[in-house]
């Protein structure tokens, strides 16, 4: 049984593991709400040992019932309004990560999207495509893709080429012309007045002494 520390940004997939464990047998699922607590840490542990001791039983009567608990007090209105802002603010690149793999940007921002809301296939594709380079058009034509499964497979397919792509676009937003200023040096030469003193001439020899 995995641990929960009070985390929110894993509380979905903690939620989902357990989940799956009240699912193999009856008998696992009723020995769920007597195990969970013990396999809370942190702030979790904390929060769920501040409530009354009544209510603390009648939580305890199910894993439905602990779960429920467990979601109203920390996926509230609020934890709904920064997942919703993370999914549509995920970025391919974000603080210049070159290395990171297609393939986990689609699943870390897919899970955010379907965290925050109801997306059919069309939408979620199209959301993550705007959140990746635009060079990835040339190579994924989401169009053609009939589900998110075979748009996962295919950046999965190309993500060597995929990520080459990125990594020369985000190179090229450094790269400057070093002719510039070799330019606007000669330039200022250009424009540059040459004089001379008043009665002075080229004819005579500098002064002796300065």
């Amino acid at each position: 049984i995995p641990t929960w520390d009070g985390n929110t940004s894993t509380i979905v997939s903690w939620i989902q593991k357990i989940d799956d464990y009240s699912y193999w047998s009856e008998a696992i699922n009723e020995q769920l709400e007597r195990i969970i607590p013990m396999h809370l840490t942190g702030s979790a542990e904390r929060w769920h040992y501040s409530l009354p001791a009544i209510h603390q039983g009648d939580i305890e009567q199910s894993w439905d019932q602990l779960r429920q608990a467990i979601v109203s007090y920390y996926m509230n209105c609020k934890f709904w309004e920064e997942q919703k802002a993370k999914a549509t603010c995920a970025m391919y690149q974000e603080c210049g990560n070159t290395r990171k793999m297609p393939s986990d940007y689609y699943i870390q921002k897919s899970k955010l999207l379907n965290l925050s809301g109801n997306w059919d296939d069309a939408s979620l594709i199209s959301e993550i495509m705007d959140g990746a380079p635009e060079i990835w058009s040339t190579i994924l034509t989401t169009e053609l893709y009939e589900n998110t499964v075979e748009f996962q497979n295919a950046i999965w397919f190309h993500k060597k080429t995929l990520m080459n792509l990125s990594n020369l676009m985000q190179l090229s937003k450094f790269d400057k012309p070093t002719t510039n200023m070799y330019e606007k040096k000669n330039n200022f030469f250009e424009h540059m007045a040459w004089t001379n003193l008043v009665g002075a001439s080229t004819k005579l020899p500098p002064p002796r002494f300065p």
